[in-house]
């Protein structure tokens, strides 16, 4: 199938690429892992990327890319649960833009 040889170009073939990321996803499962379910499978995914670039091509930027998002989105869901809430003004009417209180995820 021409898509499954193009991900094993760009992925490395899948059983090593299997062995891998369950190697490492155990590694981390080793330890007493203090985490919420988003980081436990933000790392479960990145885990999987960070095999298909020591089985594949390294210099796949979708891999790279991909962690980034896997870890935006863990900033994201501790910034959500972690921000203070908002103090309302006493004056009714004003209005500013929050956006960059807490900073960026």
């Amino acid at each position: 199938m021409r898509l499954l040889d193009e991900r094993q170009s760009t992925h490395g073939s899948f059983e090593t690429n299997a062995f891998v990321s369950q190697s490492l996803k155990s590694a981390i499962r080793q330890g007493e892992l203090n985490a919420t379910w988003v980081q436990r499978e933000a790392l479960d995914l990145i885990c999987t990327k960070l095999s298909r670039i020591a089985s594949g091509q390294a210099d796949f930027t979708d891999h790279w890319l991909d962690i980034i998002g896997y870890a935006h989105l863990v900033l994201r869901d501790i910034n959500s649960r972690n921000a203070p809430p908002v103090e309302r003004r006493a004056s009714p009417g004003v209005s500013e833009d929050l956006s960059g209180l807490w900073g960026q995820a």
